[in-house]
């Protein structure tokens, strides 16, 4: 009788004895890895201090303070404070965020998730990122074009005491906008394939462009 020759491949002992006892350990490994960022990341949004001014104008416009300081955010009307960092922008497109959607994915989500426009004015509130804020001096405007119902949008962040006038300007099409807003958009590759164009202070757009990864 010939002799029956086991088919090679896989030891199911050595797998059940080493591949699933490595793998949960690696699965915890990876768990504790996120939990040790996010501690990092509550304790730093803790220890910030930041003042945010919110400009609208046009009718139903006004001025706010956004004051994050011992883990809180409070928001009242505007103070005699310097603020570190003012946002300017129309009621239009400010309404145009909350309701078409519209946004420059200043903060933005996870892919296959909607990014909440709210977030546009604490994403700034961690303590590493004051500091950095209060190195910049200047005002970026970003403007989102091809927007099917209304053509522009735009939105003005100054940091500093600099001037109101845009020493940068960060301009996409609205497709690509909600792109980088969805996660799905990478902000620097979309730079690099020439989705999104700078004009004016390159260094101030760099210097943006770390805080906001």
């Amino acid at each position: 009788m010939a002799e029956v020759t086991q088919a090679a491949g896989p030891d199911p002992n050595l797998f059940f004895a080493n591949e699933v006892p490595s793998a949960f350990t690696k699965a915890l490994a990876d768990v504790n890895a996120k939990i040790q960022k996010l501690e990092r990341l509550r304790d730093d949004m803790k220890a910030a201090e930041l003042l945010i001014r919110v400009n609208l104008t046009g009718d139903g416009g006004g001025q706010w303070d956004i004051k994050v300081a011992s883990g809180t955010a409070s928001v009242g009307p505007k103070s005699d404070l310097p603020p570190h960092v003012a946002v300017t922008q129309t009621v239009d497109d400010w309404r145009a965020t909350l309701t078409g959607g519209v946004t420059f994915g200043l903060a933005p989500g996870t892919a296959g998730q909607k990014p909440n426009p709210a977030q546009q004015f604490t994403q700034f509130a961690q303590k590493s990122k004051v500091d950095k804020i209060k190195t910049l001096n200047g005002t970026i405007r970003f403007v989102v074009t091809d927007i099917p119902t209304r053509g522009e949008w735009k939105l003005d962040l100054t940091f500093g005491s600099a001037a109101p006038e845009p020493k940068c300007t960060v301009a996409t099409k609205d497709a690509d906008a909600k792109e980088m807003a969805s996660g799905k958009l990478n902000p620097q590759a979309a730079f690099m394939a020439g989705k999104m164009r700078v004009q004016g202070d390159m260094g101030l757009a760099m210097q943006l462009g770390t805080l906001l990864m």
